[in-house]
């Protein structure tokens, strides 16, 4: 529901359609379609699970959104819900899209810890993996791994900044099986302002369920493709928001080819709400994941 072949931008300028052409559609028809041209994958060939064996170490470039307002002549301007009842559903993506900003892209570091057979899995205890696949019931084949989820502190003068708070998240291990089950969270949280100690919350998670960030950050909201409501929604180009601030970021630090063609899958986080993923080719993480807090592409 995120890509449409025409979005309305407007963040500090009116745009009165898609006929318009003002210097900032124009900038962004030029950037968006030169990223395109970048692609060099097809259509995708994630169906039913990942190649766990495959992932190794891989980044995630995060851009915090806001939805319910936009700036212009430096005022808030909300959404009007009243205006969104009259309009179609195309009409209402091109509107919200209207009123979404995005903010200063975050970096995550993913690393698979530990990985192999589920059932070996639920023997060992480092990375505490017997705490999350214990007690399961796992057919013989099938591999489980643990991937942990740190977000990239910058360097000032050589130096990491610690930025922290008590209670923010210093990183966080998922534990999945190649069909993206997911079996729980550990999570380590600062104990400290601006130091690095930490405690750890093993939290376990529904393999029934989607994985899900909460309402962090972190991009791991993945369907669950044994879930029977994640939706298969079509093969088409990657839902890349038309926004110029997002597009000349991405052209600048992604380096992951943006497929031409890619499967585009939607289910609902714990919240309920909406999540889309695109998936290109022979990649066994997705290339986009987008909700209504951000959206994230593989760097």
């Amino acid at each position: 529901m995120f890509h449409k072949l025409c979005k309305l931008l407007v963040i500090g300028l009116v745009v009165t359609g898609c006929a318009s052409h003002t210097p900032y559609q124009d900038s962004l028809d030029k950037a968006f379609a030169e990223l395109e041209d970048q692609a060099s994958r097809t259509l995708a060939g994630v169906t039913q699970g990942i190649d766990i064996d495959s992932l190794t170490k891989f980044k995630m470039v995060v851009f915090p959104k806001a939805i319910d307002h936009h700036v212009k002549m430096r005022k808030y301007q909300s959404i009007d819900k009243n205006l969104l009842s009259e309009m179609d559903e195309q009409e209402r993506d091109k509107y919200i899209d209207s009123k979404t900003v995005y903010h200063t892209p975050l970096t995550f570091n993913f690393n698979v810890l530990k990985k192999g057979l589920c059932m070996n899995l639920v023997k060992t205890k480092k990375y505490a993996t017997h705490l999350f696949f214990g007690g399961e019931d796992f057919d013989s084949k099938i591999k489980c791994m643990v991937l942990e989820v740190k977000k990239e502190v910058p360097h000032f003068f050589g130096k990491r900044i610690m930025d922290l708070k008590k209670d923010d998240i210093l990183r966080v291990r998922v534990y999945l099986d190649e069909y993206l089950r997911p079996y729980g969270h550990s999570v380590d949280y600062a104990v400290k302002q601006g130091r690095e100690p930490y405690r750890t919350e093993n939290i376990k998670t529904d393999k029934r369920e989607n994985s899900s960030s909460g309402l962090s950050m972190y991009p791991i909201d993945l369907p669950n493709f044994k879930n029977s409501s994640v939706v298969n929604k079509a093969e088409d180009s990657v839902p890349l928001p038309r926004n110029l601030f997002l597009i000349f970021s991405i052209k600048s630090k992604v380096k992951t080819p943006i497929c031409k063609k890619a499967k585009l899958f939607e289910h609902k986080d714990i919240l309920g709400n909406i999540v889309e993923s695109s998936w290109c080719d022979k990649q066994n993480w997705p290339t986009t994941i987008e909700n209504n807090r951000f959206f994230a592409v593989l760097k």
